[in-house]
């Protein structure tokens, strides 16, 4: 297995390498598996069915929700379709290897993007160093700590991606082992799946108990320069910067302003947008004997729903 720790150029990278069995024939078809298309994925994957197309190549692309079995059934299905080779984002780096398995006794090429298989091997990985992106975001909580206090102490909310994913898990560890040697530093440590929504919703439950919480991290700012380590990369960040009205400047002072978010605000912005008067109730489920205890002039009850 070839492990290439960088992301720039990485279809035009895959394309270069990949020896195909098939490559005389008048098609090649690449089968490509994403785990959503949420920020970085998109990119992703737009990168390798341009650099296919520029190579007369097809990429079939499935996208599977996050749901690690559906990826399963989406590589069977190229297998299936004994497409040329087979380029994956791993929902579960441990749960893929059955694909790969599959893959190789069909004699398809196997590779992955942005995440490493564990248990197997496949012909090539692409990805960043996870492990220093997690690091280096240790480093910068230490010394943020350090410049408030005066030395390294503080509580500190850590919200992990999908700790199935060996990328969260090297993140995690990267920023980890450099808040271990801070013995004064409390860390909190949650898993946010990588879903914006959930992290929100963490950040708002520990600021709500940790009164003197110092600092949170979760993945988005965490790993913020990885959204301009390709050309393409930034030119969509600056274009959707443009278009929300921000300049280029907000790139450095991002995280400046965000450090300067306090308790107060973070308070202020809940009571606004959590409306007691206007929450939605759902029951999933029909338990004996349970009735709403809220009144349906005082809110919004959504009835309840049978499984």
């Amino acid at each position: 297995m070839t492990v290439m720790k960088t992301r720039p150029l990485v279809a035009l990278l895959l394309g270069s390498v990949l020896a195909l069995p098939a490559a005389a024939a008048d098609k090649v078809v690449i089968g490509y598996s994403a785990p959503g298309l949420v920020g970085a994925q998109a990119q992703i994957q737009a990168g390798l069915v341009n650099a296919g197309k520029a190579k007369g190549w097809e990429v079939v692309t499935t996208t599977s929700g996050g749901d690690a079995q559906k990826q399963l059934n989406d590589i069977n299905d190229f297998i299936a379709q004994k497409v040329n080779a087979i380029v994956a984002v791993p929902d579960d780096s441990a749960g893929v290897c059955q694909a790969v398995k599959a893959a190789k006794e069909a004699n398809i090429p196997f590779y992955t993007i942005d995440r490493a298989p564990q248990g197997c091997e496949v012909d090539m990985v692409v990805l960043s160093d996870n492990y220093l992106a997690g690091k280096q975001s240790g480093e910068a909580t230490v010394e943020f700590l350090k410049a408030k206090y005066g030395s390294a102490k503080g509580k500190v909310l850590e919200i992990t991606g999908n700790l199935a994913q060996n990328v969260a898990q090297l993140r995690g560890s990267g920023f980890e082992d450099v808040i271990k040697k801070n013995p004064d530093i409390q860390l909190i440590t949650k898993v946010g799946d990588w879903d914006s929504a959930k992290g929100v919703d963490i950040v708002r439950d520990v600021a709500s108990t940790e009164a003197d919480l110092d600092a949170a991290k979760s993945y988005l700012t965490g790993s913020y320069a990885l959204r301009f380590d390709t050309n393409s990369k930034i030119a969509s960040q600056l274009l959707g910067l443009m278009q929300e009205g921000f300049g280029p400047d907000y790139v450095e002072n991002r995280n400046k302003m965000i450090d300067a978010v306090t308790m107060a605000d973070a308070k202020r912005v809940a009571a606004r947008l959590l409306k007691s008067d206007d929450l939605i109730v759902t029951v999933v489920g029909k338990p004996d004997g349970m009735k709403s205890e809220i009144p349906a002039a005082q809110g919004r009850v959504a009835a309840p729903t049978r499984g």
